[in-house]
């Protein structure tokens, strides 16, 4: 990430210059722990969000496992939430 967003910084700058925004970017959420950082590494904490792709995968499953059991009205349910999430690559 850091050579992506600060090409041209020394190594100690653009770690100063990641820690700011981080800093910044922790400043305006709402919840501090949407974002971790720990031993030099940062990432999204998955209990604070979701996204569609992960939407998509569980509706599936559940329409898998409904299917399975027989219930092909669930099952229809499950897969047509889900085709209503998808909209194309990117």
């Amino acid at each position: 990430v850091i050579e992506a967003f600060w090409p041209h910084q020394s190594q100690k700058q653009a770690m100063n210059s990641f820690y700011f925004a981080l800093h910044q970017i922790r400043k305006g959420l709402e919840n501090k722990d949407f974002i971790r950082y720990e031993q030099k590494r940062g990432w999204l904490d998955k209990d604070y969000f979701s996204t569609d792709v992960q939407e998509f995968f569980i509706l599936e499953k559940r329409g898998e496992d409904a299917k399975a059991q027989g219930d092909l009205d669930s099952c229809l349910a499950f897969y047509e939430k889900a085709s209503e999430l998808y909209r194309g690559p990117f």
